[in-house]
Parts: structure tokens; C-alpha cells; sequence
């Protein structure tokens, strides 16, 4: 569908899409450096990243007000961060979750000789849709069809016409 003016397509409001994940991190740094933030930049959807969103604000009542603002949601599950599970969990009462990790965190892949259980996807969340990511076209690739997919275009048009 294309839009009727100019001025309808600003009118749309931009997607916000939050993401939950292990911070300062390499691996998981470059996971969302270069497979996650050119997506969501590529279809124009604005993300929060809450270690890299100015505030002066109780960090955690930050991430409660962008978690309650967002459109949906990625949760990075890689090395079992409470808090992640914790936002993953209260974002999924009203907005999609995607979920994903670094591919040897999951299932059989995971490490077993980890004895704090920091590299293995919990078992409540194992029958969850994951995305197992590495370095790849591959991982790319699915991030931009779980992200289209939770995408309601319809939605932004009717809200921006007042429908």
C-alpha cells in the first residue's frame, strides 16, 4: 500500500522495540552492533538499548518505562542474566518476545561443563522459539524475519489516520 501523502507517512508513529541482553560483553556486543542494530536501522524502527540511552534515572524504572513503551522486544539469552528472564517475562504480558542466544547456549550445544548453569538456556525457557546466532547471514536473516513478523503495519496506518 502506498501512502496518500507525504504527510500521512510522517505521521506514522516509529516502532520501538526494546532489547534485554548481557551488557559489555564481546560477543554480545557484536551481536547487537552488527546483526540486531542494522536490521531495526534498515527498517526504521527506533531501539532502546538501556546502557546506551542517556538518563539519570533509577536504572531499573528506566527499563520498566521503555519495556511499558515498546512495540515488542528482543531478549538476548545468552549467559542466563536474571534480569533479562525478569524483563523477558514482564514485556511478554503485552508485547511480543523474540527470543534468541549464542547458538552453543542452547539445547545439546550447550555447555555442560559450566557448573553455575551461566551458559545454558534455562529449562523454562528451552521451548521457547529461539534464535541460535553466530556471526552469518544466517542469523541475520532470521532476526529480520522475527522482527517483520512482529511488525503491525496495519496497526501504524489505522493509529496514524485516526482510525
Amino acid at each position: 500500500m502506498r501512502f496518500a501523502t507525504p504527510e500521512f507517512a510522517m505521521s506514522i508513529r516509529k516502532l520501538l522495540r526494546f532489547i534485554a541482553m548481557p551488557f559489555n560483553r564481546s560477543d554480545t556486543d557484536h551481536f547487537y552492533d552488527n546483526l540486531v542494530n542494522p536490521i531495526v536501522d534498515e527498517a526504521d524502527i527506533a531501539i532502546v538499548r538501556v546502557d546506551r540511552h542517556p538518563h539519570n534515572d533509577d536504572i531499573d524504572d528506566k527499563i520498566i518505562e521503555q519495556i511499558e513503551q515498546c512495540d515488542f522486544m528482543i531478549a538476548d539469552l545468552t549467559y542466563a542474566r536474571p534480569s533479562v528472564y525478569f524483563e523477558a517475562g514482564y514485556a511478554q504480558r503485552h508485547v511480543p518476545v523474540i527470543y534468541s542466544a549464542r547458538r552453543d547456549h542452547i539445547g545439546k550445544q550447550a555447555s555442560t561443563t559450566d557448573p553455575n548453569g551461566n551458559q545454558i538456556v534455562h529449562f523454562d525457557l528451552q521451548m521457547r522459539n529461539t534464535i541460535g546466532w553466530l556471526d552469518g547471514a544466517d542469523t541475520e536473516a532470521r532476526i529480520a524475519g522475527r522482527t517483520f513478523a512482529n511488525c503491525d503495519w496495519t496497526d501504524r496506518r489505522s493509529a496514524a489516520a485516526g482510525i
